[in-house]
């Protein structure tokens, strides 16, 4: 098997980012994160709720944290429906016919198609160079209003090798959006931890994160936003996939360290964090931007260290099929 997996490697100038022995070391199996225990407790009164939790990091040293968080923190940020391409194109009709009317274009006729989940724009002008001019400046406002819906909605198009695109979160906007959100998380680290190293930090908090329970990831690019948590809600459900769990990690680092440099990975049902810290020996990064990003994986549930990834993130790192987002 090890033999299998290094072979398959076949894009030798990323392996100086991958060594062989960091490869070997993800066949292994790492230790299963473990939550030793989660409370919650609702003050209606006071309008919060305080969030105990004990658990076993990389090391197998027990940790605790206490914070509390707004109730309203729940849904301040975040996708805030379901929304897919129907959706959207239904949503637009009215604003662009509206768009029309104000070029004065009163004859132009917009309509969503149903069959065929598309907008149908008919200039109905006898002029053919006119009527295709006003067609070709429909499609562009058309495009306009479509980044319009998904921005108010904090959602993008994501492009994630090999050749898959649809309609998802925008991950490090909610995650630079919830800065503030997840401040009492932050402060709650910087309290607990005092005088540490910016890696015992990142590596802190990665564990605490792994310990979430795991939700299964959704089909990003076919739920359209259905399972995704946002920052707070992970913490208020105590679950969350890979996604939400990736861009509660980002909302607390952009909070506790602003100047780091963050990205987030994709890769097909799989997403991880890249952070702009010097790498150790044998730890994986992947240059982006002219910058190393080292790898952090907070999933879970397996507890993994910086610079390790699970087996298949291995191979999707090493030929190069991820999408790099920085925040």
């Amino acid at each position: 098997m090890r033999t299998c997996l290094i072979a398959s490697l076949r894009h030798t100038a990323f392996i100086t980012a991958v060594s062989l022995a960091t490869l070997c070391a993800a066949l292994s199996f790492p230790t299963q994160a473990e939550q030793l225990s989660f409370q919650k407790r609702i003050d209606n009164d006071a309008q919060q709720a305080h969030f105990s939790y004990r658990w076993r990091d990389q090391y197998s040293r027990e940790r605790q944290i206490d914070f509390n968080l707004p109730l309203a923190a729940e849904h301040a940020i975040g996708t805030s429906r379901h929304i897919s391409p129907a959706r959207i194109q239904r949503d637009i009709v009215r604003p662009l016919t509206a768009y029309a009317r104000e070029q004065g274009w009163h004859q132009m006729d917009i309509r969503y198609n149903q069959a065929q989940q598309r907008i149908e724009i008919q200039p109905n002008i006898r002029n053919e160079s006119q009527s295709q001019r006003r067609l070709q400046q429909m499609r562009l406002q058309e495009q306009r209003e479509i980044d319009r819906v998904l921005a108010e909605n904090h959602f993008t198009f994501l492009n994630i090798h090999p050749g898959l695109r649809g309609i998802a979160p925008d991950h490090p906007r909610i995650a630079a959006a919830s800065r503030d959100v997840v401040e009492p998380i932050s402060r709650a680290f910087f309290n607990s931890l005092g005088g540490a190293s910016p890696r015992q930090y990142i590596e802190t908090i990665a564990s605490f994160i792994q310990a979430i329970p795991y939700q299964e990831l959704t089909n990003r690019m076919e739920s359209h936003g259905q399972g995704y948590s946002p920052p707070a809600r992970v913490i208020f459900d105590n679950r969350g996939d890979c996604d939400s769990k990736v861009t509660l990690m980002a909302a607390i680092l952009r909070n506790l360290m602003p100047n780091l440099h963050i990205a987030i990975i994709y890769m097909p049902g799989h997403a991880m964090l890249g952070l702009a810290i010097e790498p150790e020996e044998d730890e994986q990064w992947i240059m982006h931007d002219g910058r190393k990003y080292l790898i952090v994986e907070p999933t879970g549930p397996a507890q993994l260290r910086l610079g390790e990834a699970g087996r298949d993130s291995y191979l999707h790192l090493a030929n190069q099929t991820v999408t790099v987002r920085s925040m």
